[in-house]
């Protein structure tokens, strides 16, 4: 196969609409950067934890309890429908039903953990939030 140079007609001229067509592609692009850059940004991620403690040993029944944390300020919102809602989980006796409440409401679990001789089981929440909804 044999290596054919360009004659002066493959070439393209430069003219000016080629160089505002590649502007305004760049442009385009820097744009796009920047809004995904900025819109990363806005959000938060805030965590919650809810612990199951059997009720006794005779039943599969657990007594579910959320544990919003020690310190009021890095889990307050400004809508207090947000921890209201977190709070019927409180008083549930199943696992599946914390579990589903919490999906409904967004939350995704993301760890969970045993304590004791698996009387007592922790469960990690997580959900972003958008930085205006959060004190």
């Amino acid at each position: 196969m044999k290596y054919v140079f360009p004659t002066k007609t493959d070439i393209v001229p430069y003219t000016f609409n080629n160089h505002f067509k590649m502007r305004t592609v760049l442009s385009s692009i820097c744009l796009f950067f920047i809004w995904y850059t900025a819109s990363s940004q806005s959000t938060i991620e805030k965590y919650c934890q809810i612990e199951a403690y059997h009720k006794n040993g005779f039943t599969s029944a657990y007594t579910i309890r959320l544990v919003p944390g020690n310190v009021d300020s890095l889990f307050s919102f400004k809508n207090s429908d947000v921890i209201d809602r977190l709070k019927n989980v409180n008083g549930l006796t199943s696992i599946s039903d914390a579990f589903n409440l919490l999906a409904e409401q967004g939350w995704k679990l993301i760890a969970s953990a045993t304590l004791g001789n698996g009387a007592q089981i922790e469960f990690f929440f997580k959900k972003d939030f958008d930085r205006k909804e959060v004190n």
